[in-house]
């Protein structure tokens, strides 16, 4: 499926972090996009990076191995906000 409506997004604590992840994440060749984060995630950070689910395992194993730490995995919920799948 091609469609973002099945998407994840991720948080970093600063722009800094979020920015380098999003080079390393398409360096290993996962489609994501960067996005303004919802408000209703609460993170320093004013930007989030968005992804399909499908991706969602080799995600968290490139932030690893790039040492990135996300404030954490957010999928839309059926209210319209945001609920959180875990922290790494």
């Amino acid at each position: 499926m091609d469609s973002w409506e099945t998407e994840i997004i991720v948080v970093f604590k600063s722009t800094h972090e979020t920015l380098t992840a999003e080079k390393g994440l398409k360096g290993a060749s996962i489609r994501i996009r960067t996005m303004i984060k919802p408000r209703s995630i609460s993170s320093q950070c004013s930007l989030a990076l968005s992804f399909r689910r499908e991706d969602w395992e080799r995600v968290r194993i490139v932030c690893n191995e790039g040492g990135w730490h996300p404030v954490g995995y957010y999928i839309p919920a059926e209210d319209g906000s945001w609920e959180a799948l875990g922290e790494d």
